[in-house]
């Protein structure tokens, strides 16, 4: 739902794209007239542990208005608690994070400039999804009339009756954008937003959120599938184990490009590389694959790779610059991060053991956990 003057709540939110809204129409409901201001995020060395455990440490990283920001990672990367610190709904261990320059709790009218969905659920099941978005309005203050439009914005406007409990995952994720948006917010955080929609419904999202950054609002979505995004982002956040991994433009994930180069006799030419000091592994069809040194953000140069073939009079077949897939390169950023972090870890020395009581303990009657403690 709409991020609210004491913390941001979650809203609820059909799997196929709402009539007359396909992935390049302009979203009904949303305001007219182009450029708008949107809100500048900026996170600087943000820590948080939950008793022992340390979800997150140091992440710093900034998202610009008029852009599409992925926020991706594994589960249990630290994501949906770092948006939480975002909005003010958990408190940093150590560092800051600001929302047009202040902390998401100083900001004036957050519900009309800060939109919110995180962890989809939040709607009464017995309440209909229009119900559910006029109790929301009442709350923030906000004008009935808003329910209708964004019903019709996120394409539940014939669904808007129904009750809450008999609507598909899907349409759950449509009516807690619905409720995000009950503000007209000039700044969207959406945890996961893709779950639970069908392809039509992904293709439908894209343009909804590619259409929101061109009115020059911020939006920060956060994912752990990168190929849900990477048609939709402008840049991209990784975290992995509590730690930024990668803070650029989604190209720049599969690094310098390398050289795919074949030839009919292989083994000759995988020595006449190594004799160059040019490292190849063989790629899924037999051809080498010639790549830069590990952390090296230079290209090989393939002009290289065929000189160092004719030098050992081997012949080529095929030789082409190549790239790792995004995907294949995302997934190796994030184990070498867990892996550092893990290493990081166990160099770490172990802490005091705790001071015996020096007064028999007394009984104490049990208390019910905090929401932050849970999360």
């Amino acid at each position: 739902m709409a991020a609210g003057r004491h913390g941001a709540g979650t809203g609820t939110g059909t799997t196929g794209a709402p009539a007359g809204a396909g992935a390049g129409a302009a979203p009904p409901g949303t305001r007219a007239g182009g450029a708008r201001g949107g809100l500048r995020v900026e996170a600087a060395g943000l820590t948080k542990r939950f008793g022992t455990v340390r979800a997150v440490t140091d992440v710093s990283f900034s998202v610009e208005p008029g852009q599409v920001t992925g926020f991706l990672g594994p589960n249990g990367a630290g994501k949906t608690t770092t948006l939480r610190m975002v909005l003010g709904l958990v408190r940093p261990t150590a560092g800051t994070v600001t929302v047009d320059g202040r902390p998401y709790a100083r900001l004036d009218r957050p519900l009309s400039r800060v939109g919110a969905a995180l962890d989809g659920a939040g709607a009464h099941p017995g309440r209909s999804g229009r119900d559910h978005l006029r109790w929301l309005a009442a709350a923030g203050g906000l004008p009935v009339r808003r329910c209708d439009e964004v019903l019709e914005l996120t394409g539940l406007a014939d669904a808007g009756g129904r009750k809450v409990g008999g609507f598909s995952l899907g349409m759950q994720q449509r009516l807690a954008l619905a409720a995000a948006m009950l503000g007209d917010p000039d700044l969207l955080v959406l945890d996961e937003p893709a779950n639970g929609l069908d392809p039509a419904g992904i293709a439908w999202l894209r343009g909804f959120l590619r259409t929101l950054a061109g009115e020059g609002r911020t939006v920060l979505v956060s994912s752990h599938v990168l190929s849900e995004v990477e048609q939709t982002v402008d840049r991209v956040v990784v975290l992995a184990a509590g730690h930024v991994a990668y803070d650029g433009v989604l190209g720049g994930l599969a690094g310098p490009t390398g050289v795919l180069v074949d030839s009919p006799d292989r083994p000759a030419l995988a020595a006449a590389l190594a004799a160059e000091g040019l490292g190849c592994t063989g790629d899924h069809s037999g051809a080498l694959l010639v790549r830069p040194p590990e952390g090296s953000p230079v290209p090989v140069d393939p002009v290289r790779v065929g000189a160092a073939a004719a030098r050992a009079g081997v012949a080529l077949s095929h030789l082409a610059p190549t790239s790792q897939r995004l995907e294949e390169a995302f997934l190796r950023l994030v184990q070498r991060t867990e892996q550092a972090s893990a290493a990081a870890r166990r160099q770490q020395p172990p802490g005091p053991a705790p001071a015996r009581p020096t007064t028999p303990a007394q009984p104490t009657t049990p208390q019910q956990p905090t929401t932050e403690e849970v999360r």
